[in-house]
């Protein structure tokens, strides 16, 4: 992939370009770019089996993990080089985003896209560009701000889509994302590392704002010991999600190409 995207830096000799480069490491089978791979499936079958053996099973797929970001990491350095070259001669801006994270046996969650949770949600997402200094932003931002950030560092002013445009830096007072967790069109039983399965019967939601998250259902959307005024807003919103869900009906993805697409990202039915 890096080689390829060097490729394409080499050949281009307009001062107006557009590179997406889309690495793929950093996902289950762990490990696939050196050393011994594990695979989900695999962890999923100590848990049932072998409850005693699960820390540990955990802790190999943990280092696998960590052994494919490093290789990611080398990879990333190749490229961020050659764009450091270029930018002393063409404006040139970076962004880096990650879709989702890891869970390795965290508040009993393993992989990802089940569960709302620090490990899940916040992840890598920054911007190196000459348009603003380096700045922390407090407020939750995520891959929905890249489409109209990228057009506000090319100075298009077309904004269109749901995020914001990042480059404007008096976001901050944007401080919270609100959104489904999960939809369950069947109720279903949910493995945890501990060997237990809860059920699941009913969507779940999320809130995050502060740096903290917080999910639940129109039920029960708050944990208990949480602030009356909080639950109370977490109540309203996550029942006005509910309502829409309510009255919107679904498809199921039938078009072989986006279904292809999306398996080629790791994701089934």
């Amino acid at each position: 992939m890096t080689g390829r995207a060097l490729e394409i830096l080499n050949e281009w000799d307009t001062t107006r370009q557009f590179l997406w480069v889309h690495y793929f490491d950093a996902h289950e089978p762990y490990g696939d770019r050196g050393g011994k791979v594990v695979r989900l499936h695999q962890l999923l079958s100590v848990i049932r089996r072998r409850p005693d053996a699960v820390r540990l099973a955990l802790q190999q797929a943990r280092e696998a993990y960590e052994r494919d970001l490093a290789a990611m990491d080398r990879s990333l350095d190749r490229l961020w080089q050659r764009l450091q070259s270029d930018m002393s001669v063409i404006e040139t801006h970076v962004i880096v985003a990650t879709d989702h994270g890891e869970s390795f046996g965290e508040r009993g969650s393993i992989g990802h896209g089940h569960r709302v949770s620090p490990e899940i949600v916040h992840v890598p997402f920054f911007i190196v560009s000459p348009a603003f200094p380096p700045k922390l932003r407090q407020d939750a931002t995520g891959s929905v701000d890249v489409f109209n950030t990228l057009l506000g560092l090319a100075r298009i002013q077309d904004p269109s889509g749901q995020g914001r445009d990042l480059s404007d830096t008096r976001g901050d007072e944007f401080g919270l994302a609100l959104g489904l967790s999960r939809d369950v069109p069947e109720p279903y039983r949910d493995i945890r590392t501990d060997g237990s399965l809860p059920l699941i019967d009913r969507a779940r939601f999320f809130l995050a704002r502060g740096g903290s998250i917080y999910e639940g259902d129109v039920e029960h959307p708050a944990p208990p010991g949480t602030d009356e005024a909080l639950a109370l807003e977490l109540s309203d919103r996550f029942q006005a999600i509910q309502q829409r869900l309510d009255g919107v009906e679904t498809e199921a993805l039938i078009d072989p190409e986006t279904r292809k697409a999306f398996e080629a990202l790791g994701y089934g039915d």
